[in-house]
Parts: structure tokens; sequence; C-alpha cells
């Protein structure tokens, strides 16, 4: 990756960023994530922070709506532009969602 990735949420109505009390629409490359002792990046989306989850790696969504993530790759690398790598799909987790990186 030349520059960052993000991902953001929006609602599945009007595909509007979701408001939310922490004024956080995004995670991206850029964001204050931690990453697992493997190097992993693990990334929350839920209505609320999930136990042991850093904060910086939760993304608040609505609780009981439908949203939709979108991924961007801003100067993706060759793996990323043959499609040989994609984010991984998101695993629910007892009531909370992660997307594992």
């Amino acid at each position: 990756m030349k520059y960052f990735w993000s991902v953001i949420a929006v609602d599945g109505v009007n595909f509007h960023v979701i408001p939310n009390a922490r004024n956080r629409f995004l995670l991206n490359s850029q964001s204050q994530l931690q990453r697992g002792q493997n190097g992993s990046l693990t990334l929350y989306f839920a209505p609320k922070r999930p136990p042991g989850a850093p904060d910086g790696n939760w993304l608040p969504t609505p609780p009981g709506q439908p949203y939709t993530l979108t991924w961007r790759s801003y100067g993706p690398d060759q793996p990323i532009l043959s499609g040989a790598w994609f984010p991984r799909s998101l695993l629910e987790v007892s009531s909370f969602q992660q997307a594992v990186v």
C-alpha cells in the first residue's frame, strides 16, 4: 500500500455516515490502532465497545439498524490490484462483529 486504507460505516437506507457519540466515522491505517502480538489487526464494529477491544480499533455502529461498510485502498499495491488480497470477512462474535485484516 503506497498511501493508506480506510473503512467507513454508512446507514443502510441513505448511505450517509452514521452519527455517534464518539464522532468517529471511519477507521484507517492512520488511526491509532493496536495490533496483536502476532502483528494481526482486529477491527470492531458494534454499538458499544466490546470488552477487551482497544478503543482505537472500534467503530460505533447503530444498534438494530442496517449499515454498510465500505473499504477503500489509496495507492493499492499489486496484491490488492490483482485481487490476491482482500480484507477478511466479518465474523460475528457474541453480539458484536469484528474484522481481522
